[in-house]
């Protein structure tokens, strides 16, 4: 029986992934294709009558009618896609099989790149508001290097060529070499490259909700769109700043990419702090502070040598930020306390990479006393893996290192 349900998927999901390329290009089927699309048609209707002669199908059909899309691309392309309009009408969807399930969980592996742990893709169109945050819900992700994983193959790994210093300097993870004329450039042998590389984890959240919500389909989206963002947000800065790379992300504070400064004074913030660390920064362009909340008070009363304040507060009405000599501040909850590495940290977040693998999918089943009480389980997946793009600081031809990550020790040596 599990072979057949195997071989269903197969078909339907050769099927989606030949009316997914006829709708995104605009086209009509290849001969190759339209002949491949009738032989898993074919099939599909096949197993699909075995599987109803053993009463078996009910839900897979109710399932698949609910969260797949078709695509009728026509003989002379285009066609028109039908989807989710919204990510609660996915979970709301979700819960009308299990609903008629009744006391029974179970791990499901439905849809074609759901991830090992099951659960049904939201459509790319609703997930885009969950990757894609603002600044003020988000610190890292706004201003990282995402980088998407491969559509065909979503979770294998991402490599790329890591920025270091050369014989040159450091040039965006390029090597150049000045050649005279009639002079050869080296070989591939003679150029070392380092790599970075990103193997997305995936990320698994749950939350309990009533049944009663799971049938408010308005509702239960605005419910998921506010609680999944800050909480996805909320998980992923917290590893980005310091995560060690077990199965998630290598935060900042973990990274050997991160260039640490002698603290002026133990214990405390000043502003011959402040100074080293912007005169460290690798590239000023786009950087700023990431402070720890308990701090601010210590941050507001900041002057410079002739007692001027070097704090500037913003105006959070119209999106104006608080800085510090100039630069944006971004208060975190994620970093250590004041006078600990990690609690003031000058960034240029555009030197963070960041892997994203199978798009944020939602499951929904019982579990415990779920049926009992009338609530239900939401999990929300997704795969990331993140990593500094600078593998330690890059000495220039001044003679000095500077780092895209600038923080502070404890209180000892650099």
């Amino acid at each position: 029986m599990d072979e057949l349900i195997r071989e269903m998927e197969e078909c339907l999901a050769t099927m989606e992934r030949i009316n997914g390329a006829v709708a995104k290009e605009k086209r009509g089927y290849k001969d190759d294709e339209e002949a491949e699309y009738a032989r898993c048609k074919q099939r599909y209707s096949e197993i699909q009558g075995t599987l109803k002669e053993r009463n078996y199908l009910d839900e897979q059909n109710n399932l698949r009618t609910a969260l797949t899309t078709q695509v009728d691309g026509g003989s002379e392309g285009g066609g028109e896609e039908r989807s989710f309009d919204s990510i609660g009408e996915v979970a709301s969807a979700a819960y009308s099989v299990i609903s008629q399930r009744g006391y029974k969980h179970e791990k499901r592996d439905l849809l074609v790149d759901g991830g090992p742990s099951g659960g049904y893709l939201v459509p790319a169109k609703q997930t885009d508001g969950i990757l894609n945050v603002k600044a003020d819900v988000s610190v890292v992700r706004p201003l990282a290097l995402a980088i998407p994983g491969d559509p065909s193959h979503p979770d294998q790994e991402i490599i790329m060529p890591a920025l270091k210093t050369g014989s040159l300097g450091e040039f965006g993870g390029w090597a150049f070499e000045n050649l005279a004329d009639g002079v050869a450039p080296a070989s591939d042998n003679d150029l070392k490259f380092e790599q970075v590389k990103l193997k997305p984890f995936e990320q698994v959240g749950t939350i309990r909700v009533s049944e009663k919500l799971m049938r408010n389909t308005v509702g239960l989206d605005a419910f998921l769109r506010k609680t999944i963002l800050a909480a996805k947000s909320a998980v992923e800065d917290f590893q980005f700043f310091n995560g060690d790379g077990t199965k998630g992300p290598t935060g900042i504070l973990n990274s050997t990419g991160l260039l640490k400064l002698t603290r002026a004074t133990t214990g405390t913030i000043t502003f011959a702090d402040i100074k080293a660390m912007i005169a460290r920064q690798l590239d000023l362009n786009k950087a700023s502070f990431t402070i720890t909340r308990s701090a601010m008070p210590q941050i507001m009363s900041l002057s410079d040598d002739n007692g001027n304040a070097i704090f500037i507060a913003g105006d959070a009405t119209k999106g104006i930020s608080d800085r510090l000599m100039g630069f944006p501040i971004k208060w975190n909850t994620h970093t250590p306390a004041v006078g600990t590495p990690g609690d003031i940290l000058f960034n240029n977040f555009g030197y963070y990479l960041i892997g994203d693998g199978t798009n944020f999918r939602i499951d929904v089943g019982y579990s415990g006393n779920d049926f009992k009480e009338r609530m239900v389980t939401l999990r929300a997946l997704w795969d990331v893996d993140g990593k500094s793009w600078v593998l330690a600081p890059v000495k220039r031809m001044d003679g000095i290192t500077y780092a895209p990550f600038v923080g502070l020790a404890a209180g000892g040596t650099e």
